[in-house]
């Protein structure tokens, strides 16, 4: 079994089980080969990197990773918590003064917009820019939030 740590060689590539032969697969010349090593953590870049971004493992940004999983861990969705009390305090008359009721109200409105504008910020203006995969992982966290 391999690990994330050891390289792989290219004749395993070339003459293993699961072969990628130049012959079944068009377009891959002999320089290409070069291409098939694992990723190395010193040869990520947050910005403008040449390393797979679609290969996440082994990390050199940490922090992201923390980061993301912190995002996961405090993450819920309204499905999750049962809010029959609070549709019962907001639909009684008695139940919020009209000045309760509008500070909710602009709240939401305020949290709504700046929610989405911050999610096209990401997904739009940033993302792209983005090489390192941990970071970008955590990005799109941060835009389905």
């Amino acid at each position: 079994m391999l690990s994330f740590e050891e390289n792989l060689r290219k004749e395993s590539i070339l003459n293993g089980p699961l072969a990628m032969r130049p012959e079944h697969v068009g377009g891959i010349e002999e320089t290409d080969m070069n291409s098939f090593e694992r990723v190395r953590a010193e040869d990520k870049r947050i910005i403008n990197g040449h390393a797979d971004v679609n290969q996440l493992v082994p990390f050199k940004y940490q922090w992201a990773w923390d980061k993301y999983l912190a995002a996961c861990a405090n993450h819920w969705m309204p499905q999750e918590i049962q809010m029959s009390r609070d549709i019962a305090l907001w639909k009684d008359p008695k139940g919020l003064t009209e000045d309760e009721r509008r500070i909710v109200k602009r709240n939401l409105g305020f949290f709504v917009t700046a929610d989405s504008l911050a999610a096209n910020n990401i997904v739009l203006g940033t993302y792209r820019h983005i090489t390192a995969p941990e970071c970008r992982q955590y990005m799109l966290r941060q835009a389905f939030e």
